[in-house]
Order: C-alpha cells, then structure tokens, then sequence
C-alpha cells in the first residue's frame, strides 16, 4: 500500500494537480501497466460491471490492489464461477444481488437465455483465488472448441505468443481444411523490429520463436499453423481485434491460394510492370499479385530472397537498403522502395562483388596456426563427444575422397554442428568449411570462431547478401561446404521442409550434395529440450545424391532420405 513513487517522481505529480487517481472499467487493464503506474506513485481503481448489473460486480482494493485482478465483489453482490472442467479453475462468471437486473424490457426470451437459477451469466470467462479477487480471461462466445474438446481462452494465448519482439498483434483462431482443424496464430510482424534485425526470413523467424513459445504450454494449447498478415487487424471502438472478420480474411486467402496452386499457365501476363518482372524473373506459371508473401507464397528462402533482390534493383535501377528490405512481407512492400529510381546497385545476388576477400572472413590457408586450431578442435570435441555422447560414425565411405562437395544435415540441436566436426574424419574436417546463423556468429564470443573456424556467417540480409557469394568460392576453390538446409533446428526431431538455398548452391557449383543424418542431439540443447543432458549420438552419412536431378527433385529427395530415418530417432 506504499506509494514511495509519489516522492520519487514528484516532478511528474506537480504536472498533474489536483489527480486523486484513475479509474478503469471500459476495458481489460493490462497488470504490466497497472504495475508501473503504480509504481510511479498513482492510484488506479479497477473495477467490472456490466450494464445489466447497474453497472458495478467487483472493484479493486483502492490502498492494496492485486495486480491483474478486478477486485473483490461489491457490497452485497455475490459472484460464482460455473466451471464446466473440474480440472480447470476458469469459467463463465456469474452473478447474484440487489444490482442485477429483472429482466429484459418485453423480451422474455433473451432474459430466459441471460439467467441459470437465478444467477446472470455475463457471457465473461474467469476465476477467483483464495483470496475471492475476480480475474477475467475472456468472453465465452470467444472460446475456441477444439476437436479433441479441449477448450482454449484465445486471449490468454495471444497474451503468451505475442512476448515475441518480432510479433506486433497475434489472434488466436481455428481454421479448417481439408486436413482438418488447426489451431493458428495469426500475426502481424513488428517492422520495427524486422529492421533492425535485419533478417532475410522473416516468416520461419517468426515461426521460429512461436513454436519456442509453444513448449512451455500443454500440447492442446500449441499453435500448428502461423499465418503473417501484411496489415494491422480490424478492430472494434474498444480496440480489440474482430476475431470474426480475421477468420474470414484467412479462409478467403486460404481459398484463394488453393486457386492459385490449381491454375494453369496464363497467356496473359500481368499489366503492373512489378508483377510482370516477379512472374518472368520466378518463372512462375499463374499472374502474382501484390499481396502474395515472398516466402509463403514465393516459395523465397534467404539466399533465393536476396537474390530475387538483386535482380529487381538491376531491373529497376534503384538501391534497396538493407534495413528497408528486411521488413519486406509482400510484393506490394516493394512498391515504395521502387519510385526512387535515381541509383544502381550490384545487388546482393552472385553478379555483385563480396564486400571483402574470402581470404579476410575465413582462413582458406593451411599455415600452422589454423591447422594448429583445427586439428585441436578436432581433437577436442571427437574425447568430447566420445565420453559424454558415445558418438559413433555410420557410412564413411559415402564421403568423397577428394573435390568440392556439400554435407547437409538434419538439424535439432545446437551440437550438430561440432558433432560433425568431431566425429568426421580428419581428412574431411581440415579442409571443412561451415554456414552458420549471423544471430550467433556475429556476436562475440562466437565471432571469435568464425575466421579459424570457417564459419560463414548467413540469415540476415548482410551476411546472407555475402554468404552465397562465399559459398561459391569456397566450393570453387575445392573445399568441402556444411550447411543445415532446413536453415533452424527442428520442434520435433523430424526433418522439416528443406529451403532452396542448398539446391541453389549446388545447381551453380556442380558439387554434390551428401546427406547427413543425425540421431539423439535432441537430448541436449535442443528446442524441446534446452538444458545439458547426456545419451548417444549418432551420424550416418547417406550416398549423395545422383547429379543431373533438379532443383525440386533435390529438395525432395534429401528430405524424403530424412524421413526415412526420423524414426530412428
């Protein structure tokens, strides 16, 4: 009940003379912000009512608020919660005294519906603690009925899933399809936060920190299908979203790309000279339109992304910034960035040259201190692996004796990585270079690896504009390259849907791809498992994949190689 802020910030009082406190009830008060301005030394009466309750149920304490909480009932009005699980605290709230009304004025009916024995139902989800203060959670039209009968409070997820920096709002809904139910998140990326990081995959980043999200929470309660949407969500006079019309916009997108993915080629081409280039340039067999994502819907991944870039500043004759780029969701985000068209930029795709040398980012030499460090390195994690993990190598001898050639495994944890390097043989890791994230290699003390390691860094627009660059030289120069094609690690311990990046390289290079398949990483800092842990790794090299076959077939076959022995796992 001390209010020490009212002293420390007195400054900020003096603006204000003469306020006694604020009052809330027209809307949910966020505890975070009920907690600050606490405090800051002022007071706020929370109270919730409803119309038909003339108008006040409960109010918060005025001297000793709990935070989140809408306070205690009234004089002489009593409240209930019906819960319908008799695991699950929430439920409709109830309510009870002289301040409820009679009835609804000449409808019979809808007063019949409003009350159960007596108690209004307020059509409110919440709960009461020991103490009898009433939290609110949602409405009850709102609550999402699952298939398995589970029920979900959306505002409690949105509340859970939007922590993440790069989401700005996120609505919780149940699409169907022909698959079935899904529970989805759709959400609207903070640009802000897409600028500054810069990054060149912006929906499997956002999708990224979703699923991380997801496994504090009950299986029921996980998000299956994440939806980015370009502009902010409709919303009632209140401010909150119009969870109707959002499903509705979802399901009609949905729709319509079901009709993209059905629709023959096109004679016509698109008027709009940006579409006519995307289609031309992607190849594509329908007319694009100005909201379809780069990556959802282009199929774009960071190293195709950047260089579908390249190739529209060339044709356009204009230089997109780096920063601007990076929150870049749809086609028609482009449209700004293309009026200026008064510079040519090289672009980050192969025609550009590399900011600096290879030489510089990443030692190609064999002089004795890098060969010194990769031998200890070496050495080091195969006693490391070996006595903790039990590592073993399968299938040595699909590895080439000689010439450029991509390793590609599957990735669960953050030990792939030097697992492979420790468990590879000697003659492969001496002259190994590796693709890892910017987000961890360019931050010290990681940054310190990367020149005597070979790590070149890839995932945000800088260093992915260089990384396929760099990829190419190194595979030009005859060294062996290892990069993890599904660009995260896996929820799940199965192999997700491989980017077109690593069929890309190997398309421009000619150097075969050799799969990597890893097994019990998952134990130890993993998604699903965060901590130390030890158990038994091990990795199977698989017969690379036969020369000749397309970019498609390429992706298709590495991860169908992977499937096959996810359940190994």
């Amino acid at each position: 009940g001390f209010r020490p802020g009212w002293l420390l910030f007195r400054s900020l009082h003096r603006r204000l003379p003469g306020l006694r406190y604020f009052a809330c009830g027209g809307a949910r008060l966020e505890p975070e912000v009920h907690r600050d301005l606490a405090c800051l030394g002022f007071r706020i009466v929370e109270a919730y009512g409803l119309s038909e309750t003339s108008p006040v149920v409960a109010i918060n304490d005025f001297s000793r608020p709990v935070f989140g909480s809408v306070g205690k009932p009234a004089p002489g009005v009593r409240v209930k919660v019906a819960r319908t699980d008799p695991a699950v605290d929430e439920g409709e709230i109830l309510v009870s005294g002289p301040n409820v009304m009679a009835g609804y004025y000449k409808d019979p009916r809808a007063t019949a519906e409003a009350f159960q024995e007596g108690w209004l139902r307020t059509g409110d989800l919440g709960y009461q603690d020991k103490r009898g203060c009433l939290f609110l959670s949602g409405r009850l039209k709102e609550i999402i009925v699952m298939p398995s009968g589970k029920n979900i409070t959306p505002q409690v997820l949105e509340e859970h899933y939007g922590a993440s920096e790069l989401i700005e709002e996120v609505c919780i809904c149940s699409l169907k399809d022909e698959t079935g139910e899904h529970l989805t998140a759709a959400v609207v990326p903070s640009r802000q936060a897409l600028m500054r990081r810069q990054t060149a995959r912006i929906y499997e980043d956002i999708k990224f920190e979703i699923e991380n999200l997801a496994v504090r929470l009950p299986g029921y309660q996980r998000v299956t299908r994440v939806e980015v949407v370009n502009q902010p969500f409709p919303k009632t006079r209140l401010g909150k979203p119009k969870r109707y019309e959002i499903v509705e916009a979802l399901q009609q997108r949905r729709a319509g790309e079901a009709v993209k993915g059905q629709a023959p080629e096109e004679d016509a081409g698109p008027q709009d000279e940006l579409l006519s280039f995307v289609k031309q340039h992607l190849r594509l067999k329908r007319n694009p339109s100005g909201e379809d994502s780069l990556e959802t819907d282009l199929g774009l991944d960071s190293l195709s992304k950047l260089d579908f870039i390249s190739a529209l500043e060339r044709h356009f004759k204009v230089s997109v910034p780096e920063d601007k780029a990076g929150a870049v969701l749809c086609l028609d985000d482009l449209r700004p960035l293309l009026e200026a068209r008064d510079s040519i930029a090289p672009g980050p795709g192969k025609p550009g040259p590399a900011a600096e040398p290879l030489e510089k980012v990443v030692d190609t030499g064999e002089g004795l201190f890098g060969r010194s460090f990769r031998w200890w390195a070496h050495l080091k994690l195969r006693f490391f692996f070996k006595l903790f993990y039990r590592i073993r190598l399968e299938g040595a001898g699909h590895l080439p004796a000689q010439g450029p050639f991509i390793i590609a495994p599957n990735h669960v944890s953050y030990i792939d990585g030097p697992a492979i390097y420790g468990i590879l043989p000697y003659r492969v890791t001496r002259r190994l270079f590796f693709m890892g994230i910017g987000e961890i290699f360019e931050t010290f003390p990681f940054s310190l690896l990367c020149y005597p390691g070979r790590i070149i860094t890839t995932g945000r627009l800088g260093s992915t504009t260089r990384s396929l660059q760099y990829s190419l030289g190194v595979l030009g120069r005859g060294f062996p390259l290892c990069l993890f094609p599904e660009g995260k690690r896996s929820i799940d311990n199965r192999a997700d849907t491989p980017k077109p990046g690593v069929a890309m390289l190997a398309l421009s290079s000619g150097a075969p791809i050799v799969p990597l398949h890893i097994r019990g990483t998952g134990s130890t800092l993993s998604r699903a498992r965060p901590g130390f842990h030890t158990g038994r790794i091990v990795v199977e090299v698989l017969p690379p994949l036969e020369p000749g076959l397309t970019q498609e077939q390429i992706l298709a076959s590495w991860h169908e190689l992977m499937r096959s022995r996810d359940h190994l796992v």
